[in-house]
């Protein structure tokens, strides 16, 4: 059992940018790299070990071979619950929804969609649509897609660095340009596009709208969970905690290091290091590991305790 450094999967929608290469250093044979899936065991996408005894081994295959990696909450799920990934919207995304999880596996055989948004970098411009601004009947919504007024319907964000979204299933939610995020996700990959600017692609074609799924999926009054993190910056030891989002899939914690510090992992939970910014050292027993910007790392439930050593932000995630 060691800390496992995970080797992503990118992928090149018409969104997409150069941020992840160039300022990240993850390598990818697009000229756009609008996603990188950081840790991921959805079929789109299954990230793969890259050190180790396992190097090149699928991340499934390991966990497979040792579930207790996963620990003792993973019997909770059917399948996998999370996917962390780094978003590059160099343009706008589609407006979209997801669904929940009786929807999504009825209708698409996934699971459902709950998602949460650290904000890395933004232009001054950037926006973020989340949720809409008054409560709409169904057949409101469906007018308002059908004659253009959509956007009008939403609400409109303008972030900052450091901004949180928790992001329910059936929320509907848009990601603007000139903005670089990590999203961590139920392990989904099911979207249902609203509107999507009238873009074209290579050929001259429209992407695929989803409006019979969104609209029967859309939760039409404004979100409950206002935007935010969960809860204030903490000082714990030598290090910051910020808690940024939990739910029933997911609790994600943003860390800030400065000196030599600890964290915990027990044997309820594997840990999902994704470095933000800085870089660090992860000591385990007689297990260490460099992560630097844009690396990610799993951490097999039941390591103990875990010494960082650098000046770090990275964004935590156990299940």
């Amino acid at each position: 059992m060691y800390i496992m450094k995970l080797v992503p999967v990118v992928k090149d929608y018409i969104w997409g940018g150069t941020r992840l290469r160039d300022e990240y250093g993850i390598e990818s044979p697009y000229e756009r790299t609008a996603e990188a899936w950081m840790l991921s065991c959805h079929p789109d996408g299954r990230v793969k070990v890259g050190n180790g005894e396992h190097e090149g081994k699928s991340l499934p295959k390991v966990l497979t071979m040792h579930p207790e990696y996963m620990g003792t909450h993973a019997r909770n799920f059917s399948m996998f619950p999370v996917m962390i990934k780094l978003i590059d919207a160099h343009d706008n995304l589609s407006l979209q929804v997801h669904p929940d999880d009786e929807y999504a596996l009825a209708v698409d055989n996934d699971q459902g969609k709950h998602e949460l948004w650290y904000i890395i970098d933004c232009d001054e411009d950037s926006e973020i649509i989340y949720g809409f601004r008054e409560e709409l009947t169904q057949e409101e919504f469906k007018r308002a897609i059908e004659d253009g007024t959509i956007l009008v319907s939403v609400e409109h964000f303008k972030p900052k660095k450091g901004d949180v979204f928790n992001i329910e299933a059936g929320t509907i939610h848009a990601i603007g340009k000139g903005i670089l995020l990590a999203e961590v996700q139920q392990n989904s990959n099911a979207t249902y596009r609203v509107y999507d600017y009238d873009r074209t692609d290579a050929e001259g074609n429209r992407r695929q709208l989803h409006i019979s799924k969104a609209i029967d999926v859309t939760i039409t009054t404004p979100p409950t969970i206002p935007p935010g993190a969960m809860s204030p910056p903490e000082d714990v030891e030598a290090h910051t905690q910020t808690l940024l989002g939990t739910c029933e899939y997911f609790n994600t914690t943003l860390v800030e290091t400065y000196m030599p510090t600890h964290i915990q992992v027990d044997d309820d939970s594997f840990a999902c290091v994704l470095m933000v910014e800085g870089s660090a050292k992860f000591y385990a027993g007689d297990n260490d590991i460099e992560l630097n910007k844009g690396e990610c790392a799993f951490i097999p439930a039941g390591t103990g305790k875990v010494t960082v050593n650098g000046q770090s932000k990275f964004i935590l995630t156990k299940i």
